[in-house]
């Protein structure tokens, strides 16, 4: 059960929610656990800044884009969790 990629920044696994009231329970994710010490401040600001990656992502729905179902900004990492097809 090890890791379903590895990028640059960090690591994508599988998950499912332990409870969600917006995600149902048994639907299967990716949780990508991005690092921030491996980001420049630059990328952070391009990741959750005002008009970052985080806010654009959670308003694409396609169905060629994982959509990006919540996120996680932690001290040391940013969690992204994405739906897993």
């Amino acid at each position: 059960n090890g890791p379903l990629g590895e990028g640059t920044f960090g690591l994508v696994w599988r998950c499912t929610p332990k409870s969600s009231k917006v995600i149902r329970e048994d639907k299967e994710m990716a949780a990508k656990i991005v690092r921030k010490a491996r980001l420049q401040p630059r990328d952070m600001k391009y990741l959750l800044g005002d008009d970052g990656e985080m806010k654009l992502h959670l308003t694409m729905k396609h169905d060629h884009i994982c959509e990006l179902l919540e996120f996680f900004d932690e001290p040391s990492t940013v969690t992204l969790i994405l739906e897993y097809r």
